[in-house]
């Protein structure tokens, strides 16, 4: 039993330099494992960008200003807003857009084609066919 010890340090040591390779997908699932991964994965964050890097790595630039835009249309405006930016939360929103992506063509086509295709509000593809869009009920 681990409690503030030098051995749960070097554990710790050895979770964070593992999960400094780890993707986008593998520290989601890591901070939600307990708090001790989440601290871990919280520390690369604040050391290393770990969000920022897994941002780039894994989704097109493209995307990335799409998103940022989306989620904080103003804050593009002021001189630093490089460092307001919440990185993780870039990386959920397109993590739920491609899973949104994996859909089959056909469901996709119906989304497309129904009665209800009048009301989608935001339809973005790029070059490698990511989906990111929203569907608004009135």
């Amino acid at each position: 039993m681990m409690n503030g010890s030098s051995e749960e340090f070097f554990f710790e040591d050895i979770y964070e330099n593992i999960l400094k390779f780890a993707d986008g997908k593998t520290l989601q699932n890591a901070r939600a494992v307990n708090t001790l991964w989440r601290t871990i994965v919280t520390r690369l964050d604040k050391n290393y960008g770990i969000w920022r890097l897994c941002c780039y790595e894994e989704i097109p630039a493209v995307v990335i200003y799409n998103i940022f835009v989306r989620l904080f249309p103003q804050d593009w405006l002021f001189k630093n807003y490089h460092s307001k930016i919440c990185w993780r939360t870039i990386y959920q929103h397109w993590q739920e857009g491609f899973e949104l992506s994996k859909c089959s063509y056909l469901v996709i086509e119906a989304i497309l084609f129904s009665s209800i295709s009048k009301f989608i509000s935001c339809f973005n593809i790029t070059g490698e066919v990511y989906f990111s869009f929203k569907i608004r009920y009135k």
